[in-house]
């Protein structure tokens, strides 16, 4: 079984890289997965059943877009509409259309054509809501990445605070790839020294 990497970045830790949040994310990164090559993320169509008065299943896909608007990242992401448009060209099937699970399947076969990955978002509805971000490697399907959210009370169900949460994501993702790259360079750099030091010993 592999090992899970949890990290709790709680308000303070997300200030400290230049990222206000109101809410306490959870992030799990399985050992061995690399999102240090995630450059592009398509949205996938969220798993939620919207209640009254809550955004609709549009307007939240939609949102899970609109969180990387105004950010300064270099990630890019391509959304649902976006991807069923390119489906729709590429195979002539209408994944907005279809069946939710033959939907989900032709979009995870077409998905490496646009993206290095896609993002599920589940909505569980409770006393508070909770989102979870889960990101796919596009071609494996393999779960490269999650994020749980949950909201506080000064946020409310609507469409405002579900893109600020999609926002929040996005931003924690690039906060970990970032951190993931430096890691991976500290341990190169460690590398090289050993092995510089291990040919001045033989010497």
């Amino acid at each position: 079984m592999k090992k899970i990497v949890q990290l709790v970045i709680a308000m303070i830790m997300m200030m400290a890289a230049g990222v206000a949040s109101a809410h306490v994310d959870t992030v799990t990164i399985p050992e061995g997965a690399d999102i240090t090559g995630i450059e592009r993320i398509a949205v996938a169509k969220p798993l939620y059943t919207p209640l009254k008065d809550y955004p609709s299943m549009d307007e939240l896909t939609l949102a899970v877009s609109d969180g990387i608007v105004k950010l300064k990242t270099d990630l890019l992401v391509v959304s649902y509409d976006e991807m069923a448009r390119n489906i729709m060209n590429d195979t002539k099937k209408d994944i907005r259309s279809l069946d939710r699970h033959v939907a989900a399947k032709v979009f995870r076969d077409n998905v490496p054509k646009y993206a290095d990955a896609y993002v599920v978002l589940t909505v569980a509805n409770n006393t508070r809501t909770v989102f979870f971000f889960d990101v796919y490697r596009a071609g494996t399907n393999d779960l490269i990445y999650s994020n749980q959210m949950i909201t506080t009370s000064d946020e409310g169900d609507n469409v405002k605070d579900y893109t600020g949460m999609a926002a929040d994501f996005y931003k924690s993702f690039s906060s970990s790839k970032k951190l993931e790259i430096e890691k991976r360079e500290k341990a190169q750099r460690e590398a090289q020294k050993a092995a510089e030091k291990a040919k001045r010993d033989k010497k």
